[in-house]
């Protein structure tokens, strides 16, 4: 994004306590221009149009230990672990998993219709899970969020 672009930030005060679950991942486009033109064989011009295309599938943008083109990092100017790139080739996702159900419908339906529909910066991916499937996703994710506060 461009420094006279906004950022738009979320405001998900509506949602009930432990409903929201936010992930963020880097992805580095220098290893997908790679995958694309050295192992699919694709002209740059025609490997540019499909990184543009590309959506993530949920579990790329979900899984606990990130994996190329996707990486984790809490440096400032990081570089890709796979190809060295530089920070300039990077684009941060940022995923919000929102609980389905009565106490979050309406919210959930609010926040959609207040975010940006252009440019598809915003997608939005509906998924059945059980709760017993969500109950260990949560516990999961604190469990790292925990590791994550006593290890740095």
């Amino acid at each position: 994004m461009s420094p006279a672009k906004k950022s738009h930030t979320l405001d998900l005060s509506a949602f009930p306590t432990g409903t929201v679950a936010e992930y963020s991942t880097l992805v580095c486009l220098a290893c997908l221009f790679d995958l694309f033109t050295n192992q699919f064989g694709l002209a740059p011009r025609t490997a540019y149009s499909e990184i543009k295309r590309y959506a993530p599938i949920i579990e790329e943008l979900t899984a606990p230990q990130a994996v190329r083109p996707f990486f984790d990092s809490e440096e400032k100017s990081p570089h890709c672990p796979y190809c060295d790139a530089a920070k300039r080739w990077h684009a941060r996702l940022d995923t919000f998993r929102i609980e389905g159900g009565k106490a979050t419908d309406a919210a959930r339906r609010a926040l959609a219709k207040s975010l940006p529909a252009k440019d598809n910066q915003v997608q939005f991916i509906e998924t059945k899970s059980d709760r017993r499937s969500l109950f260990f996703d949560w516990l999961d994710t604190q469990v790292r969020n925990l590791a994550h506060r006593f290890c740095h």
